[in-house]
């Protein structure tokens, strides 16, 4: 909790975008414009997941947990991620429980 994130986009047409529904309750949406260098602190604890918009079909998305708080992992593991990304999602949820339950 109050720790920021920098994303920098290595490569062109690249940004930054929390999906709704898969944030914790109470928390803004957030949506970087492309290109740029993105800085976001973390506020409120809980899991974020959070896509590239122009790659999210492919399976460009990420997970950050703030605070070890999962509480609303479930809701964010019910969340309806289209192709690549489900299963690049589903990998990253094998890799959380895994950390989680240590």
């Amino acid at each position: 909790k109050g720790d920021t994130v920098v994303w920098r986009a290595q490569q062109p047409g690249h940004n930054v975008e929390f999906l709704a529904g898969a944030i914790p309750d109470g928390v803004a949406g957030f949506r970087s414009g492309f290109d740029k260098e993105i800085r976001y602190t973390f506020d409120t604890p809980g899991v974020y997941a959070y896509k590239c918009m122009p790659h999210y079909g492919l399976g460009m998305v990420g997970l950050v947990v703030v605070g070890g708080d999962a509480s609303n992992l479930d809701a964010v593991k019910a969340f309806k991620f289209p192709g690549m990304a489900g299963k690049r999602a589903q990998v990253l949820f094998a890799h959380l429980d895994e950390m989680l339950a240590k």
